[in-house]
């Protein structure tokens, strides 16, 4: 039962997702391209509480439906046209763009510490099994409750600042819990480690996390963003399967000093951000 049922849990949020989908209306640019264009303008109507004939919901139509006829006379983008800077959008550049907060929420060490925390508390920090699984629930509720204050500030600080904000705080917390976990025998460290590691998510869901997943969609053009966006979605998971194989092997050699290496990462975001991210709040 100890890990039979954390994973069985979780098809009680599945089935709430698969009874909610009947209730989840097609996108107005989904149902315009496949000739439902009356439909696509209810939907439209409804997301601005307008009635059908409004003039600015005819005006959201009309984009929509010219954005699907200049597509159609252009064709099908190529993989080629995506990795290319010989556009009038420059393409790669905005793909490359893109991809950079996604595989910065990975090597931001994020989930260095989210898979294997359990284990850190239990392993490094001399917590009991039951009271490593307590420490780590309430971070995990704590790093949801975080997540959502983002969206009432992101877009009037913007994203470059957002993101080297959380880099920042992130680094900082992890030189502590880096030097927290170099010395296991005193109490006080532990403490400290602990509360550095909640505070870590806590900068992580106040940037990173919410820049990385919404970033890439706003650089991309519209003609190749299905391609750009499948391209840094990929980055990122490729970037987690990395971090995730790496940890055990980094803590078994390293112990608490690997944890130095995220620091290093998070701090160089900073810069990275600050020369070539560009704004896109605004």
């Amino acid at each position: 039962m100890q890990w039979r049922f954390p994973i069985a849990c979780q098809i009680i949020f599945s089935l709430i997702v698969l009874m909610l989908c009947p209730f989840i209306v097609e996108t107005p640019r989904w149902l315009a391209k496949h000739d439902q264009v009356e439909n696509a303008r209810h939907v439209i109507a409804r997301l601005l509480d307008k009635s059908d004939n409004d003039a600015e919901v005819t005006g959201q139509l009309n984009e929509i439906l010219d954005t699907i006829a200049t597509e159609e006379e252009d064709g099908e983008p190529t993989w080629n046209e995506v990795f290319t800077n010989a556009t009038k959008t420059r393409n790669l550049h905005r793909v490359l763009l893109g991809m950079g907060p996604y595989m910065m929420n990975q090597w931001s060490g994020i989930n260095s510490i989210c898979y294997y925390l359990a284990f850190i508390l239990q392993q490094y920090l001399g917590f009991s099994a039951n009271m490593s699984l307590i420490l780590a629930s309430v971070a995990f509720t704590q790093y949801a409750v975080f997540s959502w204050p983002p969206f009432l500030y992101i877009d009037r600080i913007g994203r470059r600042k957002s993101i080297m904000i959380s880099s920042a705080g992130c680094a900082v917390c992890m030189v502590i819990i880096a030097g927290s976990l170099g010395i296991k025998t005193i109490k006080a460290n532990s403490a400290c480690a602990v509360a550095f590691i909640f505070l870590y998510m806590d900068f992580f869901t106040s940037g990173i996390l919410p820049v990385s997943w919404s970033y890439s969609a706003e650089v991309q053009p519209l003609r190749v963003r299905n391609k750009s966006t499948a391209i840094g979605v990929f980055s990122h998971w490729a970037s987690n399967f990395v971090v995730v194989m790496v940890t055990p092997i980094g803590l078994q050699s390293i112990g608490g000093n690997y944890f130095w290496i995220w620091a290093i990462i998070c701090a160089i975001f900073v810069p990275l951000i600050y020369f070539f991210g560009v704004e896109t709040s605004g």
